[in-house]
């Protein structure tokens, strides 16, 4: 079946369109009131719908990465109903009367909401389980195979092709062996309790189906590294594994809020048809004065900026990333920090972005080096693809884990969100922290976190791309402290405080911000805990909360070269002293999963940063 070909569609009901790009993207599984359902393709996004339905966001910095034309958001929760199509899934359900477990259609008859028992007519609730491969495929748990089979002997044929099933349980329902499926026909029955278990359907199914629901096709080819069988995987449907987002966001900066780049979003079509046409220098390259000038495009840009400043703003924006070019989360961020951090003062750029500076007590002065208040920002977060079984590493731009796509053919566009906040953002003196990250003690206990780190991120295959040591660990831990006391000043509750952390060489930040599709503009609580002497007092409650923990002396204790001498698992000694008394917080707000936090490099008499700042 190919993905062009019209097939049953529902409406997923209420979604924010946050969530789809995160919880229920393309791929996803999302629970309704009757019934479990997976979000279509976003080919099918674009079948009977019209631009109506959905904003155009524009950040040339990510369709340039991404060589996408824009990124589309529903603009009204009530349309997804219209644009958001969706079909049944899985495609087996269990009769809620008679326990009889059968196959439905993908969408169920018009003017119904629910399926119905061939039987007894009841109302089919999902069934328990699904099947996916490393590859993303997915596909319905293999009922017939499973009842007529052992764990010994695995499957080796049914009574009849199409055997009358039933799901029930039995013990306390507490285990997945409290639940059995039965062969109504020949008696044949087995439990549940390793229908989850890695391995447990090897010698059932032969291969991978190759399903791709939500491509809409059944004959995809799965095929694994070096030609080998690619391995199944029974998982209950709710399961947290089913469905890893792959996002991608950014910050709207000075660069990118030109009046030319206005001109372009505007005009990007037409500019692009002027491109493919005879518009070339002797090098082969776009011309972009000729471009400029004939087009007729820019005649009050280039009297009010000149062509020059024309040319370079078309650059900035058509010219082509280089294949070897570093595209990753980190690129982007380097980017925001240096634009931001050296934006000119107290501008404002229209309802995208306002900034201003703000002066460093002289008492800081010493480890604080710049302050700017974001009074207004802007962020646009994108959803690129997903991955099953296990999560993608965000910070790679060289996945080895394998994510799928979100449609088969190029669409041009991605779903994506642009959220409003406010924030501030501010650096370290970077020479002090260069001799800090030096000392013998600091890279002695950092070392062998980062190294943790590594090892853990190895046995998932991530190949983390970025400055992951003394001084990011620093920084993020700073961070955490920070919004631990912003929750007490902000106005704002903790899980809507996010970070962005900022570390590379010669260069250190610490944005820390509040972003919504619902926020337009600012509330003030955070930014003005930024100002002079709310930031003096903000610093002076988190040396306090950082010196003294609840659970002291045992997080002050913590020893990861102790744990690693120990042979202690890795996602145990990433961490130093943090814990939820004191620096762990909501993943909500964590750039990394809570990974990579040490308060004692934060007050520490010993090894921490601030240990000779002033109060």
């Amino acid at each position: 079946m190919s993905e062009e070909k019209k097939i049953p569609a529902m409406s997923p009901g209420d979604i924010r369109p946050s969530q789809l790009i995160t919880t229920f993207g393309p791929g996803s599984i999302m629970q309704t009131e009757e019934d479990s359902v997976m979000i279509l393709g976003l080919s099918f996004w674009n079948k009977d719908t019209n631009a109506e339905m959905f904003h155009r966001i524009h950040h040339p910095e990510l369709q340039r990465i991404l060589r996408v034309d824009h990124f589309r958001s529903p603009k009204e929760e009530e349309t997804m109903q219209k644009s958001i199509p969706c079909q049944s899934f899985p495609l087996w359900g269990v009769c809620t009367k008679c326990g009889r477990l059968q196959e439905h259609k993908p969408a169920p008859a018009r003017r119904s909401s629910v399926f119905h028992c061939s039987d007894c007519r009841g109302d089919l609730y999902p069934a328990r389980f699904i099947v996916i491969c490393e590859n993303g495929h997915i596909d319905d748990f293999p009922w017939i195979q499973w009842a007529h089979s052992n764990e010994k002997t695995g499957f080796k044929e049914a009574c009849g092709k199409n055997p009358r099933l039933k799901f029930f349980a039995g013990g306390n329902k507490q285990n997945l062996a409290d639940y059995t499926v039965k062969c109504l026909d020949c008696d044949k029955k087995r439990n549940c309790g390793q229908a989850a278990t890695p391995g447990a359907l090897d010698n059932i199914i032969p291969s991978c189906s190759g399903n791709a629901p939500w491509l809409g096709t059944k004959s995809e080819k799965c095929t694994g590294h070096n030609k080998k069988r690619v391995r199944i995987f029974g998982v209950q449907v709710r399961a947290t594994n089913v469905y890893f987002p792959l996002n991608i966001n950014a910050l709207f900066i000075p660069k990118w809020l030109h009046p030319i780049q206005n001109v372009v979003n505007e005009k990007g079509e037409s500019i692009k048809t002027l491109k493919k046409m005879d518009s070339f220098n002797k090098e082969g390259k776009p011309d972009w004065s000729k471009i400029a000038v004939e087009s007729k495009l820019f005649l009050k840009e280039i009297d009010k900026y000149g062509i020059e400043e024309v040319v370079k703003q078309l650059k900035i924006r058509f010219e082509a990333i280089k294949d070897n070019d570093e595209v990753n989360q980190n690129s982007i961020k380097k980017e925001e920090y240096h634009d931001l951090i050296n934006a000119e003062a107290d501008k404002q750029y229209g309802t995208f972005l306002e900034i201003n500076d703000e002066a460093v007590a002289n008492t800081l002065q010493t480890h604080f080096t710049r302050m700017k208040k974001l009074k207004r920002l802007t962020e646009v977060n994108v959803l690129k693809g997903f991955a099953r079984k296990e999560a993608p590493d965000p910070f790679s731009s060289h996945q080895n884990i394998i994510y799928q796509k979100l449609s088969r053919k190029k669409q041009g566009w991605y779903p994506g969100v642009e959220n409003r906040g406010e924030g501030f953002l501010f650096s370290l003196n970077e020479d002090l922290l260069q001799k800090w990250e030096s000392q013998k003690n600091v890279k002695e206990r950092t070392d062998i976190m980062k190294k943790s780190f590594e090892e853990w991120a190895r046995d998932r295959q991530w190949k983390p791309e970025g400055i992951f040591g003394a001084r990011y660990m620093l920084l993020h831990s700073l961070s955490h402290a920070l919004i631990r006391g912003l929750e007490i000043f902000s106005g704002y509750p903790t899980p809507s405080i996010k970070e962005r952390v900022y570390a590379g060489n010669n260069y250190n930040g610490i944005l820390i911000y509040t972003s919504s599709t619902s926020s337009d503009g600012s509330l003030g609580g955070l930014v003005k805990q930024s100002s002079t002497d709310n930031f003096k007092r903000l610093l002076q409650v988190t040396k306090i909360h950082t010196k003294h923990c609840s659970r002291d002396p045992l997080c002050i204790e913590e020893d990861p070269k102790a744990k690693f001498d120990s042979g202690f698992p890795a996602h145990l000694r990433y961490n130093g002293s943090a814990c939820y008394g004191c620096v762990l917080l909501p993943e909500t707000c964590c750039e990394n999963s809570n990974r990579l936090l040490d308060r004692r490099l934060l007050f520490d008499e010993e090894l921490g940063f601030f240990k000779d700042m002033k109060s």
